[in-house]
């Protein structure tokens, strides 16, 4: 077949996929030229200077992560395309929007050690052999020379899905599910840490959490999108 982005079928590269400038699929993400909060990879708007009083982080307590980047608003066209990076057989689009997210934030992604994913149980790998977190983790790792290690934190225990929680139950169901294996791999180092969406960000809190345990020196998050609001 010849290249097209994975994503409307535009005429493409092939090797690594891309989203195409010639079609909408790009342009139909949040604009990169409005503010950008710098904690929580939130859009803030064309007149909300970068991480200036942004109005998602007064609505949630401090994140304990460095801070966070992403491709934009989980909703619309950006919605879709994880949707798409998410299904079986999605590694394509999942590549392409690391790729945009390189692209993107390139000035922001430089100074780290490693990257990581936020990982899922065993018994989940057992179901599907498709994880985006671990193609942003590996995307981002080839594209920044860096070290992937999508394994570097084990999910430990089964957890209810956090769609299916309130805010205050998500972060309560998944104490204590991540652990560092081998706190030596993460000791001293500055993490990129993986995840398709970031909202109310109960999952990169509890990950973090564990990296910062194993001596971490620090953690930033990197995603397809940011989601904001909901239940």
């Amino acid at each position: 077949m010849p290249p097209a982005c994975p994503l409307c079928g535009a005429d493409g590269t092939l090797d690594p996929p891309r989203l195409t400038p010639r079609c909408d699929c790009r342009t139909a993400f949040a604009d990169p030229a409005c503010g950008w909060c710098r904690a929580c990879g939130a859009p803030t708007g064309p007149h909300v200077p970068d991480c200036d009083d942004c109005p998602h982080c007064r609505r949630e307590d401090p994140f304990p992560f460095a801070g966070a980047v992403s491709l934009g608003l989980h909703e619309g066209r950006l919605r879709d395309a994880v949707l798409y990076a998410k299904a079986d057989g999605g590694r394509p689009t999942a590549r392409a929007l690391g790729e945009d997210l390189l692209d993107r934030w390139a000035e922001r992604l430089t100074g780290f050690d490693l990257v990581a994913a936020v990982p899922h149980h065993w018994t989940d790998r057992l179901r599907t052999a498709h994880d985006p977190a671990a193609e942003l983790c590996a995307t981002l790792a080839r594209g920044l020379h860096l070290p992937g290690r999508p394994r570097l934190v084990r999910k430990v225990r089964r957890t209810e899905k956090q769609t299916d929680l309130t805010p205050t139950d998500r972060r309560a169901n998944l104490r204590g599910a991540f652990v560092v294996p081998r706190p030596a791999a993460a000791a001293g180092r500055r993490v990129l840490l993986c995840d398709d969406v970031l909202t109310t960000g109960a999952t990169a809190r509890r990950v973090t959490a564990a990296l910062r345990a194993a001596g971490a020196r620090e953690v930033a998050v990197a995603v397809f999108a940011r989601g904001v609001g909901g239940r």
